[in-house]
This record gives C-alpha cells, sequence and structure tokens, in this order.
C-alpha cells in the first residue's frame, strides 16, 4: 500500500510537471500594479481602491506592490494609535502583495515598524537591511512568487536608500539594533537565485539615479520597481534590457506593467501610467467607509490660526517653520533641514492643527544648545555636507553667505545680522534646532543640545496662536546667499 502511494505521489508531480512545462511553451502574460511613496494619501485610497479591484476582475492574478514609503505625510496616520495603522489597514484593505521599506517606514519607531509588519497581510521585501530578532520587525530579504497554473517563477528583490552615513534618511535613534549595507553590493547576491526563475524584479527605495547605476551593474535584472526620488515616468525608461519603471508620489498615478514571457524569458513588456484622480469615478464603498472613520478626528479640524496670505514655496514655509523655533524657544538663531519641510503650499485662510502636523509630521523634539560663532559655522557647513545636493539649512536670525566650489564643495560661510553687520565671534548665541539635526548632522562643538520636552510641531502651533494672524512671507528676503568660487 505504502508503494503504491509513493507511486501515485510520483506519478502526480510529473503530470503537474509536464503541464508547468506545457504551460511555459506557451508565452505567458502576467500583470503588476504598483505605487511608490504614498506618504498616508488615505483620502484617494477610495479610488485606488475601486480602480486595482476593476483590473484585478480583468487579471485575477496580478500582483500589486508598494516601492516603499507608504509612511509619514498625514497626521490622521502618523497621530494615530498604534502610528501607522491607518495606512496599513488601507494596504490590507485593497489587497497589496508585497511592499519594500522606505526610510520613512523607520519614523514609526523599531516597535511601531514591528507591529505594522505583523499586521500587514503582505511581507516587506528589504535584501540590504538585518534586523535583530527581539524587535520582532518581520522583514524578507527576497522571495519568490509563484504563477499558478502556468508555474512561471519571479525572484522578488527589495532595497532601501542610505545616507553617507551609511542609514536610511530617518532619525537614527530610531534605528538601534538594525544594520544596514550598501544595496549596489548586496543585489550582485542574488544572481544565482536570478537564474533559477522566469523573470527577476527589484522592488527599489533607492531613488531613480541609484536605480540606473543598479540596472547598468546587474543587466540580470529584468524590472526596477522605483521609489524614494518621486520621479514620475509616464513610460518607463530602458537602461541596457533592463525596464525602470517610478509613479511620482502620493497615489498620483498607479503603473500597471505586462510582462509576456517564454521558457525562461521576458520577450515583451508593456507599461501604462493610470491617473488616480478621486474625481474621475467610482470609488471602494468599503474603503471610503475606512477612510471616512479614519478622518473623523475633530482635534485635527480646530482652527488655531489665519494665514494672511498664501505660502507657496517650500522656502517660505521653512522660514515660518524656524522663524516660530525662534520665538518659542527665545533663542537668537534657528535652523531646519529641508527635508523636514514637508509641503510646498498653505492656501490663505484657517490654519489648523491638521496644516502643521501636514507640515512637520516627524515628532522631533525641539532642542536648544549655546554655540560660539566658529561652531555655529560648523554646523551651517556641517548641513552643505549632509543636505540633499548641498542646499544650505534653512535660518532665522541672521542671513548666511555661502562660497561653493564648481563642484559643489562649501569653502566658507559668513553670517550677517539683520542690520547687515557680521556677527561678533566674541559672543555665543543661543540657537534652536531639532533633534534629528542633533542626531545626524555631526560638527564640532562642546555644549550638549538641550531638549526642551515639546516637538517642533506643537513650537510651531504655538506660535501660531500667539500671533493669530500669520503674516505674509511673499516678500521676505533670501536668507542664504551662495556664490562660487
Amino acid at each position: 500500500m505504502k508503494k503504491h502511494l509513493i507511486y501515485l505521489q510520483v506519478l502526480i508531480s510529473l503530470l503537474w510537471g509536464i503541464q508547468i512545462l506545457s504551460a511555459q511553451e506557451k508565452p505567458v502574460t502576467i500583470t503588476l500594479l504598483s505605487v511608490n511613496d504614498m506618504h498616508a494619501s488615505l483620502d484617494r485610497f477610495p479610488r485606488f481602491a475601486f480602480m486595482v479591484d476593476s483590473l484585478r476582475s480583468i487579471y485575477p492574478d496580478l500582483l500589486l506592490i508598494s516601492a516603499g514609503d507608504n509612511q509619514t505625510g498625514n497626521p490622521i496616520n502618523d497621530q494615530f494609535t498604534p502610528k501607522g495603522i491607518p495606512m496599513i489597514e488601507l494596504m490590507n484593505a485593497v489587497g497589496f502583495d508585497y511592499s519594500t521599506v522606505g526610510n520613512h517606514e523607520f519614523d514609526t519607531r523599531p516597535h511601531g515598524f514591528a507591529l505594522l509588519t505583523q499586521e500587514a497581510h503582505f511581507p516587506f521585501i528589504c535584501a540590504n537591511v538585518q534586523v535583530e530578532p527581539h524587535l520582532g520587525i518581520r522583514i524578507l530579504p527576497s522571495t519568490v512568487h509563484t504563477f499558478y497554473p502556468q508555474g512561471v517563477r519571479i525572484a522578488l528583490l527589495g532595497a532601501v536608500q542610505l545616507e553617507a552615513d551609511g542609514k536610511p534618511a530617518t532619525h537614527p535613534d530610531w534605528l538601534n539594533g538594525i544594520q544596514f549595507e550598501e544595496g549596489r553590493n548586496v543585489l550582485p547576491r542574488y544572481k544565482e537565485m536570478s537564474d533559477k526563475c522566469d523573470a527577476t524584479i527589484l522592488i527599489s527605495h533607492l531613488g531613480f539615479e541609484e536605480d540606473r547605476v543598479i540596472a547598468e551593474q546587474n543587466p540580470w535584472i529584468d524590472l526596477i520597481i522605483g521609489g524614494h526620488s518621486h520621479t514620475y515616468l509616464p513610460t518607463p525608461i530602458e537602461v541596457g534590457s533592463v525596464s525602470i519603471s517610478q509613479s511620482g508620489s502620493k497615489l498620483q498615478y498607479l503603473n500597471m506593467m505586462q510582462l509576456t514571457l517564454k521558457q525562461g524569458q521576458v520577450i515583451r513588456k508593456e507599461a501604462h501610467s493610470l491617473p488616480i484622480d478621486p474625481k474621475a469615478g467610482a470609488e471602494s464603498k468599503e474603503v471610503r467607509t475606512l477612510v471616512n472613520q479614519f478622518n473623523n478626528n475633530p482635534q485635527f479640524s480646530e482652527v488655531i490660526g489665519v494665514a494672511l496670505d498664501h505660502f507657496t514655496s517650500y522656502d517660505q514655509l521653512g522660514y515660518f517653520m524656524v522663524d516660530a523655533y525662534r520665538a518659542v524657544s527665545g533663542s537668537d538663531i534657528a535652523v531646519q533641514n529641508n527635508g523636514g519641510v514637508r509641503i510646498s503650499n498653505l492656501l490663505q485662510g484657517d490654519i489648523t492643527r491638521r496644516d502643521i502636523f501636514t507640515l512637520d509630521p516627524f515628532g522631533n523634539e525641539l532642542m536648544v544648545v549655546e554655540l560660539s560663532l566658529d561652531e555655529l559655522k560648523a554646523l551651517l557647513l556641517a548641513g552643505t555636507v549632509r543636505e540633499e545636493d548641498h542646499k544650505p539649512l534653512l535660518l532665522s536670525g541672521a542671513t548666511a553667505y555661502y562660497t561653493f566650489t564648481p563642484d559643489k564643495v562649501c569653502t566658507k560661510v559668513e553670517l550677517r545680522d539683520s542690520k547687515g553687520k557680521p556677527l561678533s565671534p566674541k559672543r555665543r548665541y543661543k540657537v534652536a534646532y531639532n533633534s534629528y539635526i542633533n542626531a545626524a548632522y555631526p560638527y564640532e562643538h562642546e555644549q550638549a543640545a538641550v531638549g526642551l520636552g515639546y516637538n517642533t510641531a506643537e513650537a510651531i502651533m504655538q506660535h501660531v496662536i500667539q500671533l493669530k494672524n500669520v503674516p505674509s512671507y511673499q516678500a521676505v528676503a533670501p536668507r542664504n546667499h551662495i556664490k562660487l568660487k
């Protein structure tokens, strides 16, 4: 009897293998839907869900993929308890199959990210991160997805961007127990895995320029689904035989990629960029109900002041932020990293708590430190090294004059007060900045920064409440001046 069972199992396996082989002799088309850098755009989910459901009714085996930064950008999600759960519940409701890890996934802190990975009905994939087991963060370095009954095997890899210090762009204190390695060093190790599959897809949160480098170095990858740089590619960019796609940010577009395979080779790629316009058509009723439940929080609708004019740029809002830090902390100088300014416009009229949390969602503590003039200059020089494109830190209480070489190296910075006079080298200055700058922007200084016990968003709200009417920043003069030499 036992021999007969073994014989039957072998026969079934052989027949199944013959069926798969027969299927692979014919062209097989698989469908992939992808988004990236959603940044908790909850209000676009009902339309997005309807589009996914409609496409899934046509292509029932499609995969829905996120290229990271699902979190951070909407206070309804960011201030929720537990932080980030609304996005995970909505991603579960829409039916995501895979997500890579973006730098802003770590904004939820290790214990928070652990909970999100445990509550998600889909795996997070990231090959260049290693997590100490006791943290409970569930991340796979890679996986293989098999499409049945065709038997098509797709290798899926993931990778997250790293800054010059070898860590993702998030608060360093939130990365304890987590190790990282450059994606371009890790990914070639998966070539052998790729060789055993019919196609290989990298779900990348490395940014478009790094994706191009990865494509050049790893021609065995068939498709890179990209994120991090918020690049909108209406059609994929081809680097050799590697296709690179990216869909902007904040659920503006849904990318649809169809790969046709035959005998273990991708023989055709077809891509479509689909606008996600909430006003364009039907919504998912189930997801609309979920979004309405999350949005039903009157705390965020409270009006705390009035903007007398429109804010129309990151710099205007950044200057507003540092002016708030300086006023509330009683400091001489305040600085802010450019990446911490999360919106580029704020309309004239009522300012709500939600507006401020959207502008500044990170929860970084406001800190103050006593600095000499040389130490203050060292801080500003550190900013030109750390900031993207070497952009100077936003500044309040002084005007800075930078000298850069043509290859974007800052060699000198001079500071002047509101009357155009150079700051004195004989005194010390009380400087306010956020705890992220304190942890991530190393510079030489003697005294330690002191936390004030409240975060920067709370400082901005306090400033707005005190002002009542926030003045126009349209005519505010630039506070950073750059010359090349």
